[in-house]
Formats: C-alpha cells, structure tokens, sequence
C-alpha cells in the first residue's frame, strides 16, 4: 500500500524528512481548523509525496487519518544498512548504490550512509549484525600481518 512513497526513500537522512512531513500532516489532521490539513498537503510537504496522497485519497475505501498512521509505521519497518565510504558520495551515487541495494539485497532498506578517507578504498558494512569491512586498508592490514617478516626482510630490518 505504501510501496511507491517508500521507494522514493533511500538514506536516513531521507526517513527523517518523511517523519517530519508525516507528523506535521498528522498535527494538521487532528488539530488544526477545517482545510489546515489541504492546504499542508500543498505547501509543506515535497510535490511528489503530496501527489502520492492525495491519488491515495481519491481512493473510498481509504481514510487520511488511517493511511497517515498506517505511513508512519510503515516507516518504522525500514531496514538500515550501515555503509561507510571512503569518499563522499553524491546523490546519483547513492541512487546506484540503493538501487543495487534493492535488487541483490531486497525491498524496504535505507542507508545510512558515512564517510571516511581512512579506509582508502571499498567500503564497511553493517546489516542485520552482521559486519563486512571490505575496505582496502582492511585487506592491507591482513596482508602486512601475514607477511610482515618477509617485508622487513626486504626493507632490510
């Protein structure tokens, strides 16, 4: 039901503006005069979401006040996967790194994405417990490790 709002959500940053929206349609539902909440669905919220509920609404089996709270929880399901990069990606980047996302890993996942020059290349990830560090300073560490002797031996130590 809320599938297409949901796809236009890819980083935590983009979640926390759609609570934002969400809440404030909720404020003007319950407590504000008679069109407060028309006239927030026009002029707070971004064009595409108010597109999207409002198409929702022509809808009579759907209720605002139900599909606006059925929106936040549905919200609140979103998976997060941790990715930190070593450079700092723009948003046609984080569109391809989400659509990947959705394609090998599944439907409904945000990320939340952080930036580190340290880790020089590749990336770290956490999802669901799970902690991946597929960095390239990662894979230097573990090959210095294994042949720390036979580089001293070169460098003549």
């Amino acid at each position: 039901m809320y599938t297409e709002i949901l796809s236009h959500i890819r980083t935590k940053a983009d979640v926390w503006q759609l609570e934002d929206e969400v809440d404030l349609l909720l404020d003007h539902l319950y407590k504000g005069k008679a069109g407060d909440f028309d006239l927030a669905l026009k002029k707070d919220v971004r064009s595409w979401l108010s597109e999207l509920l409002v198409s929702a609404f022509t809808k009579p089996e759907i209720k605002k006040d139900d599909y606006i709270r059925g929106l936040k929880e549905a919200i609140g399901t979103l998976r997060e996967l941790k990715l930190t990069l070593a450079f700092e990606p723009t948003q046609n980047s984080i569109e391809k790194i989400h659509d990947w996302v959705r394609k090998n890993v599944g439907e409904n996942i945000i990320l939340d994405i952080t930036f580190n020059p340290t880790i020089f290349a590749g990336a770290i990830v956490i999802f669901e417990g799970e902690y991946r560090d597929l960095s390239l300073r990662n894979k230097f560490k573990e090959q210095f490790g294994q042949n720390r002797e036979r580089i001293f031996e070169i460098l003549g130590k």
